[in-house]
């Protein structure tokens, strides 16, 4: 049987809080000051696990608590600003060594698939850093998650005539958008837990995905 592996990009492949503390400074600037210390108070205690964390990943949580701060839309623009500024710093991201070694390992027996919601114009200068096209049979930014990745699975079945033999594992820290559509399809879930969210429904679930790797392994083994 033919193992099919998605994974999601940001907080689950590319790494670092970098991006979602200059995207609240960057939202702080178009508060009142006394806001302004408050929300990024309020960012920083998130990402420290001082409080429980309010939102799915790190760009759902800037949103919903700049959304509490003012009725205008002030996380869209920091986020398209923030995503500039990570094309051109480097040191603001990072894709641990344990990926490559993970993806290496089940490249030649499983086919591979990545599914980012972010634009083209930030995810392919990304992948090119990371030679992430050296792994992957598939790359779709602006995937539309999670109605995109039933297509993105459909395709793939389509496109390696697979028909009914192949099982789908999908590798994500956002819940609604990578984990849940795979397991109400009947499929398997590894879900990046990196914010300590409440427990849900997955196959598996663990704090990274360098912690989850040995598990994955052995799903495509299997």
């Amino acid at each position: 049987m033919k193992k099919i592996v998605v994974f999601d990009f940001d907080g689950t492949i590319i790494l670092g809080e970098k991006p979602y503390l200059r995207c609240a400074e960057i939202i702080s600037t178009k508060l009142p000051d006394t806001e302004a210390v408050a929300f990024l108070k309020t960012v920083k205690s998130a990402l420290d696990h001082s409080i429980p964390f309010p939102g799915e990943d790190g760009w759902s949580m800037l949103s919903s608590l700049s959304s509490k701060y003012s009725k205008e839309d002030l996380f869209t623009e920091a986020f398209h600003q923030t995503r500039k500024e990570m094309l051109a710093r480097p040191d603001m991201t990072y894709m641990p060594d344990s990926v490559n070694n993970l993806l290496e390992k089940i490249k030649p027996i499983s086919i591979l698939a990545l599914a980012s919601n972010s634009p083209p114009q930030y995810v392919e200068p990304v992948v090119r850093r990371y030679s992430l096209d050296h792994y992957f049979d598939y790359i779709q930014p602006k995937a539309g998650k999670p109605m995109g990745f039933m297509q993105l699975v459909k395709r793939t079945v389509e496109n390696e005539k697979l028909h009914d033999d192949y099982c789908v594992l999908s590798v994500g820290d956002h819940y609604p958008n990578d984990i849940l559509p795979a397991v109400e399809a009947g499929w398997d879930g590894a879900f990046v837990n990196p914010f300590l969210l409440d427990m849900r429904k997955s196959t598996i679930s663990d704090k990274s995905v360098e912690s989850l790797s040995p598990w994955i392994l052995k799903w495509v083994q299997k």
